[in-house]
């Protein structure tokens, strides 16, 4: 989508169609009045396409016809370089059924015109020319207003309503000779007629455009061979205040030129869509702007495209004595909890470790001394927003412990201490996190390219979300704030385009109080 819900619906490019067993209620989406105050033509990117369009579009120009003798006179059709449009204001305003906008234009459009009168006497004669220049067209002050429109449905559709053009009348400059400035008008009577059609046919391609996007999933490659497919399931709008997304989505991943699906094991999981409730949009000093959270069955779905990449092999060789043991270990069915807040568990639902050896000097040998099973191997981690090397979610894993995994010997067939099983496992797992981290730290949770702009220096929080069949769902909260004091202490890019109903003044007066009791 490009355009105009480009947050207001392209925001939550992220249909509503039956879900399937594959499906993950994965995201909720916040659109704020704030940020469609912060920065309008973000979300209404199809005023830039009008302004495209009509610089490009072909338009007509005029002349006399050229028979005989007569006045001569030829008006050429204005250039894209004689075409200035200016916007000069931009306002987006979040309705109970979509997104109003109301966008101000200036025109300054100039061609080139001839005019040379000619008369007969016997002969013809005809004068020097009365004008040979520059004619110029102004209009300042030109409105487009339009309602955009969702509708729930299956898929829900976008329509642009109330659609007004209103373009004053100009003024014309330059060859204005007498009877000259009447076919100018024409003329420019035509282009003005021309452009109210091309912003009209604009607006109503946007609004199919994005009707278009809800008809079918939308895709975008997470890394190499790693998909996720998204479609918007509902929309709810509260008028200049918020409109808030709702998301399902698919990781999928290619092995061996075989499409693979992830399905969460715990359908509830799978289930539960990220709370849309947000308690408040005002924060001391700063405004919510936009905001997502993705499911921690997400999350999981990520480490799984890990897996079935081959993130989770893991292989290495120690040197103990005069031999050298070559290990090597293969973990699945990774998943993620959040018990409480700003706590990931990572939990691995098997695996094998297996351990072979050589004679250090011969390098003869290769005997297995060690083949192990593992069960219920559970870890804490991290995830966090991050903008290298590309924009998106990074999990890392902080630790295994060891010793609450269910390690059986496989070989050789004799019995082995707990103790010192444990301590070979650890010693395994220290060799896996960071194989594991470096891929996960590489191969990112990226969201749609379309979308990583509406979520600027996001402020991110792991959140543990209540449910009466699982205890430990959660979601990842990013938020995008900006600021409403230029000297806060956030760069400048944080800095907020409106006014923050005096707040400003208000936090001034607190500092200076807090001051004065120092």
């Amino acid at each position: 989508v490009n355009g105009m819900f480009s947050a207001v619906f392209v925001l939550a490019i992220l249909v509503c169609c039956t879900a399937h067993a594959q499906d993950i209620q994965a995201a909720t989406f916040l659109v704020t009045q704030y940020a469609l105050d912060d920065a309008p033509t973000r979300y209404a990117k199809f005023v830039q396409e009008i302004i495209d369009h009509i610089k490009t579009s072909q338009w007509p120009g005029a002349n006399d016809g050229g028979h005989g003798c007569r006045t001569e006179w030829n008006i050429d059709p204005p250039p894209p370089s004689g075409r200035q449009i200016t916007l000069t204001k931009l306002v987006a305003t979040i309705t109970a059924s979509g997104m109003h906008v109301q966008a101000t234009i200036n025109f300054q459009i100039s061609t080139h015109a001839y005019l040379r009168t000619c008369f007969k006497f016997i002969f013809c004669f005809c004068t020097d020319p009365e004008c040979d220049g520059t004619a110029s067209y102004s209009s300042n002050g030109a409105t487009i207003d339009v309602d955009f429109v969702w509708k729930g449905g299956n898929p829900p559709t976008v329509s642009a309503q109330n659609v007004k053009v209103n373009i004053p009348d100009p003024q014309i400059h330059g060859c204005s000779a007498h009877g000259f400035l009447a076919h100018l008008i024409d003329l420019f009577k035509n282009i003005k007629q021309l452009i109210t059609q091309t912003i009209t046919n604009v607006i109503i391609a946007a609004a199919q455009s994005y009707t278009d996007t809800l008809k079918a999933p939308q895709s975008y490659v997470v890394y190499q061979n790693i998909f996720i497919d998204y479609t918007i399931t509902t929309a709810t709008f509260v008028p200049a205040t918020t409109a808030i997304f709702t998301a399902t989505a698919r990781v999928i991943a290619n092995v061996n030129g075989v499409n693979q699906t992830y399905v969460d094991p715990v359908a509830a999981d799978a289930a539960l869509l990220p709370s849309s409730v947000w308690p408040t949009l005002v924060y001391p000093g700063e405004r919510v702007l936009n905001a997502m959270r993705l499911s921690s069955a997400m999350l999981s779905g990520s480490l799984w495209a890990g897996e079935v990449s081959g993130a989770f092999n893991a292989s290495g060789v120690v040197e103990v004595l005069d031999a050298n043991i070559t290990w090597s270990g293969y973990y699945e069915k990774p998943s993620t909890a959040v018990s409480t807040q700003n706590k990931l568990s990572i939990h691995i639902a098997s695996g094998q470790i297996f351990a072979s050896c050589d004679d250090v000097a011969t390098h003869t040998g290769d005997h297995v001394i060690l083949e192990v099973d593992i069960a219920n191997l559970v870890g804490d981690g991290d995830v966090y927003w991050s903008e290298a090397p590309i924009p998106g979610m990074t999990i890392q894993v902080t630790e295994f412990n060891a010793s609450q995994a269910q390690p059986s010997i496989v070989f050789p067939r004799i019995p082995i201490p707990t103790n010192v099983l444990t301590q070979i496992l650890r010693a395994m797992l220290s060799k896996l996190r960071p194989v594991l981290n470096h891929f996960l730290r590489d191969h990112p949770i990226t969201l749609p390219p379309n979308l990583v702009p509406y979520l600027a220096h996001p402020v991110s929080v792991l959140l543990h979300q209540d449910s009466p069949t699982i205890a430990t769902h959660g979601y990842l909260d990013l938020t995008s704030l900006c600021q409403c004091d230029p000297s806060g202490p956030n760069p400048p890019s944080w800095d907020c385009n409106f006014k923050c109903s005096g707040e400003v003044e208000q936090l001034q007066q607190l500092s200076q109080q807090q001051q004065q009791q120092q």
